[in-house]
């Protein structure tokens, strides 16, 4: 095999971890030279090879191998880029695996090679890597030893973990795969179980993540084969089953002992094994495998379901937490299945008192860490990336599905656990060892309390009874000398608290209790406390200053997802303090995205880490949606923009939408644009258009290095993606502009009036190469707004827009919806110069030709604006000194339009009201499950398929903007027509309305009184608004 010089490279990379930086420098310079020759992937593969090289050497060399092969394998980016050739491209497929191979006892070289494998699998298979599959085959049929096997069930591993989450074509290569490899999988796995030690139970482990990667998403046509089912199920059994090495089954309170042994072979392994068979579990959801759920429910949830009762009801040894959170995720899925359900009746009290109950318990690891990291203990409870893995939260599942049931007297559980903690409570004693009641127990209790809210508040002779049980058990614990107890008190009354108190000393009580915990020296209860908002409206302004408080100690989540429901709930009263909280929940959304980006691979962590970040900026939203004073945006200014900036460059661009709906929210609740936002404007445009490649962007004067890096990722025009979430922006920058829009020029001497329509006409020009209109339907919007709010000042433009509608109106195969919006472009023409519009389509002789199809277009004509909008262009044209001809031929069909119109109008504005009053009625309704719904939401574990934090508020703020013509309401415009040709000109009023029959004349003076009364309410409402401004 040749190579390059490998002295040299290996001298290279030795001064890349040298001692000074210029060591390094030169080390990675050779090293840059050296990889724009051939065979370089080829010689730093040999270095990796070769044992007699120091470790440090062969770590450097695999690095830059992952490091060059990641940039440089692919298709050329950009001329001049340097792509592996094709005959080195073979080689490393054809000897990846074996060297893995060789060096797979070292587990650095290991896992770099495995990220490497799965980069060039991503890229090449089954394209380019056909013979991959054979490869696999081949040497799970033949291996030579035990590190032969290993790399090939690593690289099958990673092959599998490439299509895990991919979709219909995308996923197509993996069901030969499967198909070819699987039987060889089940001979394997089959022999070391046979002979289960440490050693074939790594390969175990990987095995179970093979199928685990392959059967996750979507069940491969393989493992639909019931035969294969009975197969696997039957391994993940003796998995779980398998007993456990004496010094593994001890039991054990401490934490690091019992993380030692959740990685040993047997408890990992039962983990995987766990995982696996509960994908088959959520598989009883899915309709379209019926068939499937039925085996697979028939078949093996009993026996299942008996095993997992064994080893939660096992008090002889140590179980791992994994195996006891898959179990009792098991259990419960168990209440919901007829044939196990019944099975398990008998054992619902065993299942409440030693089973989940016991399981909801604090542990001496929460207690330890309570006392000794408060932060560690809060981000537990928090961080979905661990509390998926917390087992108290399906264990408060089981509580909450057991107390559903009725026992089998017919008895409700849920009336049964309720008396054994109020005899608990009131004796202090366990009624089922008569002890005194553990202090872990009663918090455990407590939440179980709290957690049955929905099924307590459905039973009035329980719920009329809840105000004595939170005096009696609750109220005090605010006052308890155990801090654990004290934050439980703040939980339960976060979810009771609501209720009508007859006796308001109870309400004083919780709020003096609340107000206390505020200020508890205990930072776990601090925290809790935040989600107790509904009686802290008097104390709001300390509140919040201990939220500024909070957020310096600690970066936490649930603070912020709490301050965003304040400032929701309170938002008339957060203003004083708007600059410091969103300095400070900025300041947190930089932790969080400097967390994600650093993140080691672990998609949960990740995950996490952007959904906590989403939260940073939808509680920002909420500060920058309050009534602040003018001169509080500017001051925001230098706390958003950051925010902005990251967001629209490629790091950053996860938190786009949001960015733009922030950007959106300042352009429309400024009255004049600062130098700052105006910045923003071409941007946006350069987003979507590029700039060519050659432009020096650094050659511009009085840029902060923000924008600079903003303007030179303008160059990949990346951003047609987020048209939608832009026009809010654009459409606000059009309206607050004023004459700076229509005459300024950007940094590159370009006039923003020419940037919109370069960016109307890319994004016209993306779609026509594309199928979906979507995006030029949305664009062709911005032009309305452009005519709304410039009017007598565009007239040069009009002809364009003109031309541009009309081009549009030509083209073959375009929907309805694409030539309504058109049209709607057309009829602003005519309403903002008629006379101009009209000897437009005269010099092309199309006048008539363009009415007939506005008019003809009527069906189509759904919604309130188009309407509006037809009615303001023909109220215009008859106007005219010289009214279109095919006008006053049509006239009296006209007549009969405009009755139609305004009818459909009134109809529209009923139908919409009546909606918004069935929304608002099962708002109020629903207020209070829907806040308690949130809650939960937030605590979901890993099974949820939904995440809905901030769906309801998705796109309250991207389309944020004001049209003039609000102001007009088209009948009314309709009706002074009519008064003004009944004056100026009978002839014509005669020829409109002449024809009309009595019921329509009827309508016509219905729909004008009608509009009238609304424009007078809407008017009041509107100058209501205005004073409370």
């Amino acid at each position: 095999m040749q190579t390059q010089d490998l002295g040299q490279l290996i001298n290279a990379l030795q001064l890349t971890y040298g001692a000074s930086q210029e060591s390094v420098n030169s080390g990675e310079a050779l090293l840059k030279q050296a990889s724009m020759q051939p065979l370089y992937a080829i010689s730093l593969l040999k270095i990796v090879d070769d044992q007699t090289q120091q470790d440090l050497v062969r770590q450097s060399a695999v690095v830059n191998l992952k490091t060059f092969l990641e940039k440089h394998w692919g298709e050329k980016k950009e001329p001049g880029h340097y792509v592996v050739n094709p005959e080195e491209k073979a080689l490393i497929r054809a000897t990846i695996i074996d060297a893995l191979a060789r060096c797979i006892q070292v587990k650095k070289l290991r896992s770099q090679y495995e990220d490497l494998i799965y980069k060039l699998v991503a890229i090449d298979f089954p394209k380019d890597w056909p013979q991959l599959v054979q490869q696999l085959v081949i040497k799970l049929q033949n291996y030579t030893s035990y590190e032969d096997l290993w790399s090939a069930l690593l690289t099958l591993r990673r092959t599998c973990e490439v299509h895990q989450f991919l979709l219909d074509n995308d996923r197509k290569p993996l069901e030969p795969l499967v198909a070819s490899t699987f039987p060889l999988l089940e001979a394997l796995i089959q022999k070391f179980l046979e002979n289960y030690n440490e050693q074939s139970g790594q390969l175990v482990k990987v095995i179970l993540k093979i199928f685990h990667h392959a059967t996750h998403l979507l069940m491969p046509i393989y493992m639909r084969d019931f035969n294969a089912v009975a197969k696997w199920m039957l391994f993940f059994k003796t998995i779980i089953s398998a007993p456990t090495p004496p010094e593994l089954a001890s039991f054990t309170q401490d934490s690091e002992e019992e993380t030692r042994r959740e990685k040993t072979y047997i408890w990992t392994n039962k983990k995987w094994a766990n995982s696996s068979r509960n994908s088959q579990t959520k598989r009883w959801l899915i309709p379209d495998m019926a068939d499937f759920a039925e085996h697979i429910k028939s078949t093996y949830a009993i026996g299942f379901m008996e095993l997992f009762y064994k080893i939660l009801t096992d008090n002889t040894q140590f179980q791992g937490p994994r195996t006891c959170l898959f179990a009792l995720k098991y259990l419960y899925y168990s209440l919901k299945l007829d044939n196990t359900k019944e099975l398990l009746k008998a054992h619902y009290d065993k299942l409440i008192y030693h089973v989940a109950i016991p399981k909801m318990q604090l542990t001496p690891r929460d207690d330890e860490l309570w006392k000794n990291d408060p932060e560690e203990y809060i981000k537990r409870l928090d961080d979905f990336s661990l509390s998926t893995y917390n087992m108290k939260n399906p264990a408060n599942d089981l509580l909450q599905e057991i107390c559903q049931q009725t026992d089998a007297n017919g008895n409700l559980m849920l009336i049964q656990f309720l008396t054994y903690c109020q005899n608990a409570f009131n004796s202090n004693l366990d009624p089922l060892t008569n002890q005194p009641l553990n202090l872990l127990k009663k918090e455990a209790l407590l939440w179980g309390i709290e957690c049955l809210v929905h099924q307590i508040q459905k039973i009035d002779v329980i719920k009329e009874g809840l105000e004595q049980i939170l005096e009696k058990h609750i109220l005090p614990e605010f006052q308890n000398p155990v801090g654990f107890l004290r934050a439980r008190a703040c939980h339960v009354f976060n979810e009771y608290g609501t209720i009508e108190f007859k006796n308001k000393q109870n309400i004083q009580l919780a709020v003096q209790g609340i107000s206390k915990c505020i200020l508890d020296k205990e930072l776990p209860v601090r925290v809790q406390l935040q989600q107790s908002q509904d009686l802290i409206r008097p104390q709001l302004s300390q509140v919040l200053e201990i939220y500024i408080k909070l957020m310096d100690l600690i970066d936490n989540e649930r603070i912020v997802r709490s301050l965003e429901e304040i400032v929701k709930n309170f938002t008339n009263e957060i203003t004083p303090y708007a600059h410091q909280l969103a300095a400070h929940i900025a300041t947190i959304f930089q932790k969080y995205c400097n967390k994600q980006n650093q993140g080691d691979g672990d998609s949960d962590d990740d995950g996490e880490a952007e959904l906590a970040a989403s939260g940073c900026l939808e509680a920002i939203k909420r500060i920058l949606n309050a009534p602040l004073q003018q001169e509080s945006y500017v001051q925001l200014e230098p706390v958003i923009f950051p925010i902005i900036n990251f967001a629209l460059t490629e790091s950053g661009c996860d938190f786009i939408n949001e960015a733009l709906e922030i950007l959106n929210l300042m352009l429309y609740k400024k009255k004049q644009l600062t130098p700052g936002l105006w910045f923003y404007y071409p941007v946006l445009c350069y987003i979507i258009i590029g700039l060519p490649q050659e432009t020096n962007v650094y050659a511009l004067q009085g840029l902060t290095e923000e924008q600079y890096i903003l303007l030179e990722g303008c160059k990949k025009d990346w951003g047609s993606e987020f048209v939608t979430q832009m026009l809010g922006s654009f459409r606000n920058y059009i309206q607050k502009g004023g004459s700076t829009f229509l005459t300024q020029n950007d940094f590159f001497g370009n006039s923003f009036i020419s940037l919109i329509f370069r960016f109307i006409q890319k994004i016209y020009t993306i779609a026509e190469n594309g199928s979906d209109e979507t995006d030029q339907n949305q664009v062709t919007t911005i032009l309305i707004a452009l005519i709304e709010n410039f009017p007598g000042q565009i007239d040069n433009l009009i002809p364009q827009i003109v031309d541009f509608t009309l081009l549009n109106l030509s083209k073959e195969k375009k929907t309805n919806k694409f030539k309504m919006v058109n049209i709607g472009v057309l009829n602003m023409c005519i309403w903002y110069n008629p006379q101009l519009v009209q000897n437009y389509l005269n010099s092309k002789a199309i006048t008539d030709q363009i009415l007939q199809t506005l008019l003809s277009m009527e069906k189509h004509y759904k919604y309130e604006w188009d309407i509006s909008r037809l009615i303001f262009a023909l109220c215009q044209l008859y106007s005219l000194p010289q009214i279109p001809n095919y006008l006053l031929t049509a006239s009296s069909e006209i007549g009969k339009l405009f009755v139609r119109l305004s009818t459909k109008i009134l109809e529209l504005r009923e139908e919409e009201e009546s909606c918004e009053q069935e929304d608002q009625a099962e708002e109020e309704e629903d207020d209070q499950k829907k806040l308690a719904d949130k809650i939960q939401d937030l605590e979901q574990d890993e099974e949820d398929d939904e995440d809905d934090d901030y769906d309801d508020e998705e796109d309250d703020y991207a389309e944020l903007y004001d049209s003039p013509l609000e102001d007009y309401d088209a009948i009314l415009l309709m009706e002074k027509l009519i008064l003004t040709l009944q004056q100026s000109n009978p002839q014509l009023y005669t020829g409109l309305f002449s024809q009309l029959t009595q019921q329509e004349q009827e309508q016509m003076t219905k729909n004008i009184k009608e509009a009238k009364e609304q424009y007078d309410e809407w008017m009041k409402q509107k100058q209501q608004q205005q004073l409370n401004k």
